[in-house]
C-alpha cells in the first residue's frame, strides 16, 4: 500500500499564505481608511504618476510660501504696532492710540504756555525710552527694524550715545552741561552748537557709529510661486527715525540746564524746526510715510497669499482626484479583512489541535 506524504506540519500551515495576504490587505486598507489616500500611488496611477509628483511639488511649494508669508505678515504687524506707538494710529482691538512722538510734538508747540523746561525734558526722556523700545521690537527671535541685520538689536545702548553727546557739548563750550556756566550760553552759541557738532552726530555715518546696529537694506521675501517679492521691513537708519531721536535727545540732554531765556528759546525753536528743515513734526511725517510703505507691502503680501489659497484648493482637489479613495469603502474593507483574519486564526487554532495520529 502506497501513502502520499502528508504531515501535521503541512496541515497546521496550510492557511499561512492566505493569512499573510490578508495582513497585507489590512495594512493597505487601514492606511487608506485613515488618510483617504492610496497606500501606494505609484502602483495604481501608472503613467499618471508624473502628474501626481508635479502636483505634489506645486502644493508643497505653495504651502511653504504660505507659511513663510504668515510669519512675514506677523513681523510686519509687529513693525506697524511699534510705529503706531511712536506716531499714533490703531492699536490693539483697533483702539486709537497717541504716539509718544506726536504727544511730545504737541508739548513742544505749547511750550512755554503749557509746560516748563523741566516738564518738557522729562517728557523727552520718557519718549526716548519708548523710542528705543519700539526700535528694538523683535518677532520670532528677529529684530524688526534691523534691516538685514535681524539678529542684533538695531539700537545701541543709549547710555553710550549719551556720553558722546555730553562730550560734544563739553568740547564745544569748554565745560560740562551741568556746570553753572551753562546759564551764560547765548542764543547764538546754542544755535551754533545745535546746527554743528550736535546735528553732525545724527548724520548717516555717525548714526551708525554711535546709535545704530541696523543695516540700510531690508529683507526681501519671495511671496508667490511667480517670484513676486516685497520689502519685508523698515530700517532704523531711515531719516525719520534719526530726526526723531535727534530732537528728543536735544531736549532730553540739554533742555533744562538753566539756560538764559534766549538760549532756551533757541533750543526749543531748533527742536520745532531746524535750519536743515528737520523738526519733530517732519520726523513724524517721515515715519508715517515709512509706515505707509510697509502697509503697501502688507497689502501686496495679503493679496499674494489669497491667490495662493485659491491655487492650493485647486491643487488639493487634483490630489483627491488622483489618489483619493472612498474612506467608507476602505473602512468596510478593514472590517471584512479583520473578520477574515479572525476566522483564519480560529481555524488555525483548531487545526493545530488536530493530529494525523488520530486518523490512523
Amino acid at each position: 500500500m502506497k501513502l502520499n506524504f502528508f504531515s501535521t506540519h503541512v496541515l497546521n500551515n496550510s492557511r499561512r499564505p492566505q493569512m499573510e495576504r490578508a495582513q497585507r490587505d489590512m495594512i493597505v486598507a487601514s492606511h487608506e481608511a485613515a488618510t483617504g489616500r492610496l497606500y501606494d500611488p505609484g502602483v495604481v496611477l501608472g503613467h499618471k504618476t508624473g502628474r501626481f509628483v508635479y502636483n505634489e511639488g506645486q502644493l508643497n511649494n505653495i504651502s511653504r510660501l504660505m507659511d513663510t508669508n504668515n510669519l512675514v505678515a506677523q513681523r510686519m504687524v509687529a513693525g506697524q504696532e511699534a510705529i503706531n506707538s511712536l506716531v499714533g494710529g490703531k492699536g490693539a482691538n483697533d483702539k486709537g492710540i497717541e504716539g509718544v512722538l506726536t504727544r511730545f510734538n504737541t508739548e513742544l508747540v505749547g511750550y512755554p504756555s503749557v509746560s516748563d523746561s523741566e516738564t518738557l525734558q522729562r517728557s523727552a526722556r520718557s519718549a526716548i525710552k519708548s523710542f528705543y523700545s519700539a526700535m528694538n521690537t523683535s518677532f520670532s527671535g528677529e529684530y524688526v527694524f534691523g534691516g538685514t541685520n535681524t539678529q542684533q538689536a538695531p539700537m545701541k545702548p543709549y547710555e553710550d550715545a549719551q556720553k558722546v553727546m555730553q562730550q560734544a557739548f563739553e568740547d564745544f563750550f569748554g565745560f560740562a552741561s551741568d556746570d553753572a556756566q551753562a546759564r551764560d550760553i547765548t542764543a547764538g552759541q546754542m544755535a551754533e552748537f545745535i546746527d554743528g557738532p550736535f546735528s553732525d552726530l545724527f548724520n548717516e555715518d555717525n548714526w551708525k557709529e554711535y546709535f545704530s546696529n541696523a543695516e540700510d537694506s531690508v529683507p526681501r521675501n519671495i511671496i508667490s510661486p511667480a517670484g513676486e517679492m516685497v520689502d519685508a521691513g523698515i530700517s532704523a537708519n531711515e531719516k525719520g527715525f534719526r530726526e526723531a531721536l535727534k530732537n528728543l535727545a536735544l531736549v532730553g540732554e540739554f533742555g533744562a540746564l538753566g539756560l538764559s531765556e534766549d538760549a532756551q528759546d533757541m533750543l526749543i525753536s531748533r527742536t520745532r524746526a531746524g535750519t536743515d528743515n528737520t523738526s519733530t513734526g517732519s520726523a513724524v511725517t517721515q515715519i508715517i510715510s515709512s509706515a505707509s510703505r510697509l502697509g503697501a507691502a502688507e497689502s501686496q503680501l495679503s493679496k499674494a497669499t489669497d491667490r495662493m489659497s485659491l491655487q492650493e484648493k485647486v491643487l488639493a482637489d487634483t490630489r483627491v482626484e488622483l489618489i483619493g479613495v472612498d474612506q467608507a469603502e476602505a473602512i468596510q474593507r478593514v472590517m471584512d479583512t479583520m473578520n477574515m483574519l479572525n476566522m483564519s486564526y480560529q481555524l488555525t487554532m483548531q487545526l493545530s489541535r488536530m493530529s494525523l495520529v488520530n486518523y490512523l
